[in-house]
């Protein structure tokens, strides 16, 4: 199987880290197998999604050096895309940065929870769900 170029949503991101050997989890686990790509952008939503956000702090128990150990480690296994692309597509500033990545990227897959959020197919990335992303990629 060749080599796919794959964007993941920061919600899968976040869910990796919250729930180690998850779905979200697993889905990275596959990806790093791949060309994974992440922005700034990303990285700094992931960062402050897991830092600021009080009802997931209330929820779950980490320190803050592990979120930036986990920053550092998705920097260590992915490709950083230049923010070339400005897009306003979705109705969420947030997910236009998403799309944008993808499409800096020329990536075959964009992986999100959120599949109203985004169009179905948007330059070379088609838009997938967690669940169909188990089916694409094989188990590293």
């Amino acid at each position: 199987m060749p080599v796919l170029t794959v964007v993941l949503d920061t919600n899968l991101l976040v869910s990796a880290f919250l729930t180690p050997g998850g779905e979200a989890w697993e889905i990275l686990r596959r990806a790093r197998s791949q060309r994974l790509v992440l922005s700034p952008a990303i990285l700094a939503e992931v960062g402050e999604v897991l830092l600021n956000r009080p009802r997931i702090r209330k929820a779950y128990t980490y320190l803050d050096e592990e979120v930036h150990r986990y920053c550092r480690d998705l920097l260590s296994v992915a490709t950083v895309a230049p923010e070339t692309t400005l897009l306003t597509v979705c109705r969420d500033p947030d997910d236009n940065a998403i799309l944008a990545c993808a499409v800096d990227a020329q990536a075959e897959y964009l992986i999100t929870r959120n599949l109203d959020h985004f169009p179905e197919q948007y330059g070379t990335a088609t838009v997938i769900s967690p669940q169909e992303a188990l089916r694409i990629f094989p188990p590293a």
